[in-house]
Parts: structure tokens; C-alpha cells; sequence
């Protein structure tokens, strides 16, 4: 139940307040003045005090700053009858959080501890979903003790307030989305938006428009004003996936965004944007820029800083942190109890991962679903998925080879599956005329 202080030193004014909020369902209790005021509240905490602004002794102000002393979350509120500017500026420079004056109009006032209060309501939960946020996003979710990632980590400490331009680079997987990420939400404008736009997710025609906004009526279809994602971006973090796949004439115009932070939304004028820009690729840039596919000034100035993420093939300290993480957390997404034996963990830092970390954690997923024992001692095999070493090299001898885990693995899904080819091909993750290979083989 919320609990409600009304400090006044008329009788009448604390009969009203009190029958008024009561029938609310509020606690309310009375004080005749400031300083039973605070022996009442350091008896007990109160969601909300109401106080008299000029009373005898100890007046209105003082309270306030002997309560704001003790407690900074405690809304207040400040009636006087004496209601001039200079006394609602002096309440709310002393702490308060409102200000209202006499007479007390019983329904004005119940809106507004009504009103005062789902504001503290949603300043709790913003908080609470910034926490959790910032515990989300913190980099030890990037799980890594790799040299490389770390060099990176140590890297990032100097420019991360910073709004230099930064490139990642690193084949698809292997974290890039992530890392851009927890740069946004660990930087100083972590509060403000984090906009994502992958150009190899858009038709070419209208990347443009998707990208810097539109005007109605700028061209077929454009009904009305629509912010691209730089407006959406304002004041935060801008994150250019796929930066590869930019055509050359919208090069020139993203080069302008770049180098001057200005931008025109189609069929509009320039404006200016407040924006930091994270762009991303998993292809070679300075091949293509050798071959005069993308333009070498903006290259450059999109690699202020270059940070480059290993593949999992070279990382192999990290195979077993990042296996172990992700079992933890499909045991506990689906309830399940499954373990791995030394020799799994063993066998899958020897495996390649050419979808990186991305399919090391599906890989992990369909182990968890689909095993039948808690103690798994024996890894399916996904056919992409090949050793470092030859055929079975350092494994023991009575191991199944590879190609016979395929097999077994794919008799279980279609077992699972009830024989539906269609469903077993999307749970393996590969398309039905794969399967179908397979099975003729």
C-alpha cells in the first residue's frame, strides 16, 4: 500500500487530505507541523509526503531539504497559500517535486499524487531496464581470452567515449553485430538510440531512401515524411552492416555523411546529424578498393579505427569457454540437464566452425534438443562442420568416423521428425535436396 505523509499546521487541511487520498486506498498519515513531521519519518519510510510551505517554526523548505538529507527517492509536494513564482521556483529548487496551491481542490489533488506516482513507477522501471541492459551488453557477454579479442578490449578503453568512426571487420559470425553493440551501450551515448541498417538485407533501389529518409511525394509510394535510419540514429550510434555491399554511386553521398555528418533525405534538404558511425564487413575492402569497386577516401575514413575479429578456426581457447557458455544456456532455455565428456569438448576445439561462432551455437542448441542421455559422449556431425587434422588423426581408434556420425545424426532427426524429409532438412539446417543427397548416398 502506498504511504502518504501530509504535513500542515490546519487541522482542516489535513481532515481533507486525508478523507480525500484515503478513499483511494492510500495510508495516509497526518503531522501538525515539521518537526513531528520528521520524527514520523524516522519511525518509517513514506512513498509520498504533501507539506505546508509556511508554517510556524521549522517552515516547508527546511523540511524539504532535512527529507531530501535522509531520502532522495520520497516524492514531494509543496501547498502553500501564499502561491507566487517565487516560492514554486525556491520549493522545487529545495527539492520538491511539485508544487500546488490553496485552497486544496480534493480532485486536482488526487490526479496529481496519481499522476506523481506512475512517474516514479516508470523512473523505476527505466532504471531497472537500464541495469539490465547494461548487464546484457557488458563486454564480458563477447566471451573471449583469445590475445586478439583482449588487444581489441584494451583498444576500445581509449576511444570509447569518443565518436571516431570505426570499422569491424571478420567473416559472418563471428561477432561484429555484438561487438558494435557493446561499444554503443558502454559509451556515453548508451542512453540515446542504437539504429542497425544491413545493406545486403534491402533492395538496391531503396537503400538510399531506407538509409537517409524521404520526403512525401518525393517519388511513387512516399506518402509520407519518413525518417531513415540516421534520424532514427540521432544522438546514438549508427551501425552500417555489410558496408561491402554499397553501390558506388551511394558511396559518394554516405562519404559526405562521413566526412561532414550531413545528410539529404530524398526529395528534401541537408540537415545535420549528431550520429557515431560503426560500419562492418566480412569482405576484403582493400581488394576492392584495388579494384575500383569501393572508393578509397571513404574506405579510410571508415577505418579511423579497424578492428578486426578473428575466425573460431583461430581461436581454438575460445571453442571450449563459448561451448561450455552456450550449453548452460540451452540447459536452461529447454530445461534440460545436458553435459558434455572431455572428449566431446576435445573433438569440437578440433573442429573448424566455418560459420564461426554463430553455428557453434546452433551446433550446441541441436545437441541439447535432441540428446538422450545427459551425459553426451559421442557428437553429431554436421557435414560442413570438418577437423583440423586429416580423417581422424589423434582420436582414439574405435571412435565412428565422421561420415558414420552424419549418418546416425540424420537417422535421429528423421526419426524425431516422423520421416518428414521437409522438417528434418530445417531442424539439420540444410536445404531438402541436401538431404536428400545424403540419403541416397
Amino acid at each position: 500500500m502506498i504511504k502518504i505523509l501530509a504535513v500542515d499546521d490546519e487541522e482542516k487541511i489535513l481532515f481533507l487530505i486525508s478523507e480525500s487520498l484515503s478513499s483511494e486506498g492510500y495510508e495516509v498519515t497526518c503531522a501538525s507541523g515539521a518537526n513531528e513531521a520528521l520524527e514520523t519519518l524516522s519511525i518509517g519510510a513514506f512513498d509520498l509526503v504533501i507539506t505546508d510551505l509556511k508554517m510556524p517554526g521549522m517552515d516547508g523548505l527546511q523540511l524539504i531539504e532535512r527529507i531530501r538529507e535522509r531520502d532522495q527517492q520520497t516524492i514531494v509536494v509543496v501547498m502553500t497559500g501564499y502561491a507566487t513564482i517565487d516560492n514554486a521556483i525556491g520549493a522545487i529548487k529545495q527539492g520538491a517535486d511539485e508544487y500546488m496551491s490553496k485552497p486544496v481542490n480534493p480532485f486536482e489533488l488526487r490526479r496529481l499524487i496519481k499522476r506523481l506516482l506512475e512517474e516514479r513507477m516508470l523512473r523505476r522501471e527505466n532504471v531497472k531496464l537500464r541495469e539490465e541492459l547494461e548487464k546484457q551488453y557488458s563486454f564480458d557477454q563477447f566471451i573471449s581470452q583469445s590475445k586478439e579479442i583482449q588487444g581489441i578490449f584494451q583498444k576500445l578503453s581509449h576511444i570509447i567515449d569518443t565518436d571516431t568512426t570505426i570499422l569491424l571487420t571478420g567473416r559472418s559470425g563471428t561477432g561484429k553485430d555484438l561487438l558494435a553493440r557493446l561499444i554503443h551501450f558502454n559509451s556515453r551515448r548508451k542512453a540515446l538510440p542504437f539504429s542497425t541498417f544491413s545493406l545486403a538485407a534491402r533492395p538496391e533501389a531503396l537503400i538510399e531512401a531506407e538509409l537517409f529518409g524521404y520526403k512525401k511525394g518525393s517519388f511513387t509510394g512516399a506518402l509520407k515524411d519518413t525518417p531513415g535510419a540516421v534520424e532514427r540514429a540521432e544522438g546514438g550510434t549508427l551501425f552500417l552492416d555489410e558496408i561491402g555491399e554499397l553501390k558506388p554511386e551511394l558511396q559518394v553521398k554516405l562519404l559526405q555523411f562521413v566526412q561532414y555528418k550531413t545528410y539529404t533525405p530524398v526529395g528534401d534538404s541537408e540537415r545535420q546529424a549528431d550520429v557515431r558511425l560503426i560500419a562492418a564487413t566480412n569482405i576484403d575492402l582493400d581488394t576492392m578498393v584495388q579494384s575500383g569497386r569501393f572508393r578509397e577516401d571513404l574506405y579510410y575514413r571508415l577505418k579511423v579505427v579497424n578492428f578486426h575479429i578473428p575466425p573460431l578456426c583461430e581461436r581454438h581457447e575460445d571453442v571450449y569457454l563459448l561451448a561450455h557458455h552456450y550449453l548452460n544456456h540451452f540447459n536452461n532455455q529447454y530445461h534440460r540437464q545436458v553435459r558434455l565428456s572431455p572428449e566431446c569438448y576435445d573433438l569440437l576445439c578440433r573442429m573448424s566452425w566455418p560459420g564461426n561462432v554463430r553455428e557453434l551455437k546452433h551446433y550446441l542448441e541441436r545437441i541439447v534438443l535432441f540428446s538422450d542421455e545427459e551425459l553426451v559422449r559421442m557428437l553429431p556431425h554436421d557435414s560442413q562442420q570438418t577437423t583440423q587434422a586429416s580423417g581422424n588423426a589423434g582420436l582414439d581408434a574405435d571412435w565412428p568416423s565422421l561420415e558414420e556420425l552424419d549418418r546416425r545424426y540424420i537417422e535421429k532427426v528423421l526419426n524425431h521428425a516422423e520421416g518428414n524429409k521437409q522438417k528434418a532438412a530445417t531442424i539439420l539446417g540444410i536445404n531438402p535436396s541436401t538431404l536428400w543427397r545424403k540419403l541416397k548416398k
